[in-house]
């Protein structure tokens, strides 16, 4: 039995936007490093929806013990949680958000003010 894996919107925006963030900050050391971490990232969303297309119910966590059909599972060394929803009467699996634990979205792009005393 093979469920259908379908990508929401916002997950594949947060995906382009964790790909850009690992390749610029990882060009300085080179530009093929760059490109090996975006392309680890990426191939990891395909094995991971390539697994869920199987077996979605043993992979991850339940998020709420209520809900069993939403769940998450860390990815890419544990930087990134993927989170998705599974529908047992469509069998599909919708995968719905990418976050990044290590920067989350709010954090990336702040600017900090230090003041020091003199």
């Amino acid at each position: 039995m093979s469920y259908q894996v379908h990508t929401a919107g916002v997950f594949l925006t947060e995906l382009e936007e964790a790909s850009e963030w690992l390749y610029s900050h990882n060009e300085q050391q080179s530009i093929e490093f760059a490109e090996k971490k975006k392309a680890q990232l990426q191939t990891e969303v395909i094995i991971l929806k390539n697994r869920l297309s199987e077996k979605p119910y043993s992979l991850g966590t339940e998020v709420i013990a209520k809900v069993p059909t939403y769940r998450k599972l860390s990815i890419y060394d544990g930087r990134y949680q993927a989170e998705w929803t599974i529908n047992e009467a469509r069998q599909e699996v919708s995968l719905l958000r990418l976050k990044d634990l290590k920067y989350p979205a709010e954090m990336r792009y702040k600017e900090f003010k230090f003041e020091y005393d003199e």
